[in-house]
């Protein structure tokens, strides 16, 4: 638990005396291990295309996702889905690089040090923007944003009694029961918009402002587990 809540702070492992000059030699490493070692990082990063055929299936990749791209609607469907997925804190990594960081675990928390170290840290950001990285992870994550929100949205435009089991058990999964599915249904007839037979939920306008959240957790959650972002929960205790 300690260990936990260290990781969410981001002081899990750090030094007693984070100046010292052997703490301040191993974050220098870690930054620098970053820039000869993942060049490549962008390419080996592609079969994040499967992640979502394998958590979604492949028709609702078709169907939410390839088939969108080919319709006149296309634009209007990206904007609004684009400022969904903003709202919820995703597909944001072209300028955070937030997974990017997650998996090769840097941080700086300490902000006295020499210059030479101050910008080798700020090196590994912008090589994230160099090698591709945070806009793959930014592209491949708004895709599969748009393909899970449709899928959200369609089960929960559908009767909860109609919904197959695996259809209520990836709402469930994400702390969406049969009240809260009926809520959100509510808010998204009042409030959200079809677009060529698909439900933009619209969640900024909804009244329940607890379901609202809620929906943009689960949005965010199902996302991070298919095109794998490692939380403070998820990473070794080294």
């Amino acid at each position: 638990i300690k260990g936990l809540r260290d990781r969410i702070r981001g002081t899990y492992g750090a030094s007693k005396d984070p100046h010292a000059m052997s703490s301040r030699f191993v974050r220098g490493m870690k930054s620098f291990n970053i820039l000869v070692g993942m060049g490549s990082a962008t390419l080996s990063s592609i079969p994040d295309i499967g992640r979502v055929v394998m958590t979604e299936g492949f028709l609702n990749f078709h169907e939410k996702g390839l088939r969108h791209f080919f319709k006149n609607s296309s634009s209007l469907i990206k904007r609004l889905s684009q400022k969904e997925l903003n709202q919820a804190a995703i597909a944001s990594d072209a300028i955070l690089g937030l997974r990017a960081s997650a998996f090769s675990d840097v941080g700086d928390l300490f902000g006295s040090r020499m210059s030479f170290e101050r910008n080798l840290n700020k090196t590994t950001g912008l090589f994230f923007l160099a090698n591709g990285l945070n806009y793959w992870n930014q592209t491949i994550k708004s895709f599969a944003g748009n393909v899970i929100m449709m899928r959200m949205t369609e089960s929960i435009m559908q009767p909860w009694s109609k919904l197959s089991k695996r259809q209520q058990e990836k709402l469930l999964a994400n702390g969406i029961d049969q009240q809260g599915h009926m809520i959100m249904q509510m808010n998204i007839k009042k409030h959200g918009q079809k677009v060529s037979g698909e439900w933009m939920p619209n969640t900024e306008k909804w009244t329940d402002r607890t379901m609202a959240m809620k929906f943009k957790n689960a949005l965010n959650q199902s996302v991070d587990r298919t095109i794998v972002t490692p939380g403070a929960g998820d990473r070794a205790l080294w």
